[in-house]
């Protein structure tokens, strides 16, 4: 995405390499303007790494006595919040966002300095791990020779609407992490208030920015709110505060309202700047909405129900309805990309109150038998369930909702004989959630459900009308 050309600002004095002063300095870690050479890059970025190092190593240590090992540093900030009280983790990623927008900013800069796409040094920036080698690799890469971008003199290393767009996008960013860690940490709560109350907010304020000094189009709003969501999803990776299939499952909805937020953000912009009494409001009521929402908000019962035709009779289906050999591997992309899918069962004991385990690739489905009536209905209540999914992220973590935010309730099999020895099975799962909105995320959970249905019952008429099979 490039930004439309703006009318250019009138220069400010940046800082003297020799003698920067205490202004010099904020303006290079915290400004668009300052030039960023090798050496300002590599000189800053180990000297904020050890400060915040120190920062957060002191704040662990004191709070649970634990030290922080310098290599902890390749693991994210949220990685040691097991060991850690919830507020002191809220506070040490709230301590990591005024350093995410040094880095940030003088990446982008640094990039532009050295004749890379700023586009390109930000969006690496944002990738776990290999963020590291593209730093280093920047901390070394000359300046581009006969540049403007590379005098020391030059005052604007990225245009207006570079600033424009980068200011928009990190404030959002800003934002939307701070909801994050508010919403799921603090509040426990994945409701609508996180899903749609946060990117429209983060898309207005991204839309209000880029277009406060020049109005640009629509199109290119649009643009930077998109930006401004895929940004914000690659810092809550970063931060290891959520996986990837869970942040692409959440993207249509934080798509929309951001790009709806942005249009407010721009119409506000071509009317003259809002009081800052709007945006305060608006920033304050987003947690007192989701809070609101955590006392309010009663989980939803669902039902997923589905039926397939097998040709073998009741009675020779039923011994793998009670219990089947291990599935082969899945061949479905999402369960390929950590989605929970069933590898076997097996039943303990027979009639009430016998044990299922149904194995999945996250561990065992607990079941207690409630109905036992061989060749026609076979009922169970979950006692216990493994973790929904392995959320795709470099860490290992464990977000709260793979703890009980979708839980199994109870299913069912119902066999009914049809003509010529065949049988038409049922199948029922009874679940319940707690993710808002309720009617957005039923799609992917009533699917994701029905996707384990039908691998069970393919398997299960494979059996039946397989060569081992007894008719």
């Amino acid at each position: 995405m490039t930004p439309p050309p703006a009318t250019p600002a009138a220069p400010s004095p940046a800082p003297s390499a020799a003698n920067p002063g205490v202004r010099g300095w904020l303006a290079l870690w915290f400004g668009l303007q300052a030039p960023v050479t090798p050496a300002a890059y590599r000189n800053t970025g180990f000297a904020l790494m050890l400060l915040k190092y120190l920062l957060d190593a002191s704040i662990i240590y004191a709070a649970s006595g634990r030290l922080w090992q310098p290599w902890d540093y390749l693991s994210p900030l949220m990685a040691t919040r097991k060991a850690l009280p919830e507020p002191v983790a809220v506070v040490l990623v709230l301590l990591t966002l005024p350093f995410l927008w040094v880095g940030v900013s003088m990446t982008a800069r640094r990039a532009r300095n050295a004749g890379v796409s700023t586009g390109l040094g930000v969006a690496l920036f944002f990738v776990p791990f290999i963020n590291y080698l593209w730093m280093v690799w920047l901390c070394v890469l000359p300046q581009r020779e006969g540049s403007p971008w590379a005098r020391p003199d030059q005052q604007h290393a990225l245009s207006p609407a570079w600033r424009s767009v980068l200011l928009g996008v990190a404030l959002s960013t800003v934002v939307g992490v701070s909801m994050v860690v508010v919403s799921v940490t603090v509040l426990e709560s994945y409701g609508a208030g996180l899903f749609v109350g946060s990117p429209f907010l983060t898309g207005a304020l991204c839309g209000y920015l880029f277009n406060k000094d020049v109005q640009r189009g629509l199109r290119e709003t649009l643009g930077v709110t998109t930006v401004s969501v895929l940004v914000t999803a690659g810092a809550i990776v970063l931060f290891a505060l959520e996986g990837v299939v869970c942040l692409a499952m959440a993207a249509p909805v934080a798509m929309v309202m951001a790009g709806l937020g942005g249009v407010l953000g721009r119409a506000l912009a071509a009317h003259g700047p809002p009081q800052a009494l709007v945006w305060l409001l608006m920033g304050l009521g987003l947690p007192w909405l989701t809070g609101m929402e955590r006392l309010a908000q009663a989980p939803v019962d669902r039902a997923v129900v589905t039926v397939v035709d097998i040709n073998a009779p009741p009675e020779v289906v039923w011994p793998f309805v009670v219990g089947h050999s291990d599935l082969p591997p899945p061949t479905e992309w999402f369960f390929r990309l950590g989605i929970a899918y069933p590898v076997g069962s097996a039943t303990f004991g027979a009639g009430l109150g016998a044990t299922r385990y149904c194995t999945f690739s996250t561990g065992a489905l607990v079941e207690s038998i409630t109905a036992w009536e061989p060749g026609r209905r076979l009922a169970f209540v979950a006692l216990s369930q493994p973790a929904p999914m392995r959320e795709l992220t470099p860490y290992d973590i464990q977000p709260p909702h793979l703890d009980g935010y979708v839980r199994s309730m109870a299913g069912e099999f119902v066999l009914e004989p049809l003509e010529g020895d065949r049988t038409r099975l049922t199948g029922t799962t009874w679940y319940r959630s707690s993710l808002y909105p309720e009617t957005y995320w039923a799609l992917w959970s009533d699917a994701l459900v029905r996707a384990v249905h039908q691998r069970v019952f393919n398997h299960i008429a494979r059996l039946a009308q397989g060569p081992a099979a007894t008719h």
